[in-house]
């Protein structure tokens, strides 16, 4: 059994190709679930990955305006 993140990776890299894909999901007996569970794995992780940009952004921008606040 291939673990979940090798499946995860190697389903939303787009240089593979589809062929490629499909037959991972035909010999790991990939099913609709497992592909649904997949997408709301991959959705989470860029929801907590845009947070955390956000608020790295949002501390840069503070940090900046209290800089240029002080050089005044």
């Amino acid at each position: 059994m291939t673990p979940f993140e090798l499946v995860v990776n190697t389903l939303t890299n787009q240089k593979i190709p589809q062929e490629f894909k499909d037959a991972l999901i035909k010999e790991e007996e990939i099913t609709v679930e497992d592909l649904i569970d997949i997408a709301n794995y991959v959705t989470i992780e860029r929801n907590f990955y845009k947070r955390r940009c956000e608020k790295i952004r949002e501390q840069i921008q503070d940090k900046l305006n209290r800089t240029n606040t002080e050089q005044l």
